[in-house]
């Protein structure tokens, strides 16, 4: 994120924080509240007790440059052919990190939200030991086949993140991104970026 997206989404929030409360402050009004009573309005979303919920709704319409190159693996699938009546079907499947016959793994940027896919080398060398006599390396096939990078790869990248080895809810990505925006908000990008390397363990 560059330093002039900061300052700007800084601003975003202290607006948006400001516009809210000068609501809230009028709606002590006794006229208002009745007229809100009368009309049936809701006026929960006004509320700012959780500053994360506000600054993640202004994120998403909110363009970011990726500079930290950070990503959390969110999950590790695999597929399942399914057929029936002469029709094949493909199915992902969310399996456990520890599965001996996971294919590929999905990874996301804390900044961008950027999804990746990536093989994992173990999967596409039981590809090409299965090809028999096949004359491409790991990397090669996996580019030619899928179109895609082997997870060793994108490890020699980025800095991924592995927070609770699950691909359940996203394998934490939501806690990471939260501790990630909130603390650069209040304290700057490095310390955001040493809170969530200290914090969280990398993959390995």
């Amino acid at each position: 994120m560059k330093k002039s997206e900061l300052v700007k989404l800084k601003k975003l929030l202290k607006q948006e924080i400001d516009r809210r409360d000068r609501i809230n402050k009028l709606l002590s009004n006794n006229s208002i509240q009745e007229f809100l009573l009368l009309n049936n309005l809701n006026i929960h979303e006004l509320q700012i007790d959780d500053k994360w919920l506000i600054l993640n709704e202004l994120l998403k319409d909110f363009q970011i440059t990726e500079s930290n190159g950070i990503l959390v693996c969110t999950g590790s699938y695999l597929i399942s052919r399914i057929t029936s009546y002469h029709e094949t079907d493909f199915e992902e499947i969310s399996v456990s990190f520890d599965d001996p016959y996971v294919q590929y793994q999905k990874f996301e940027d804390i900044e961008t939200r950027k999804i990746y896919t990536a093989h994992t080398d173990k999967d596409i060398q039981r590809k090409i030991d299965y090809l028999n006599g096949i004359k491409m390396d790991p990397k090669e096939f996996c580019h030619f086949r899928y179109k895609s990078l082997l997870v060793s790869e994108l490890m020699t990248k980025y800095i991924i993140l592995n927070p609770y080895n699950t691909s359940k809810n996203e394998n934490g990505f939501m806690e990471v991104q939260k501790d990630f925006f909130t603390t650069a908000i209040e304290q700057g990008q490095p310390k955001a970026k040493e809170l969530i390397l200290n914090k969280y363990p990398q993959m390995k």
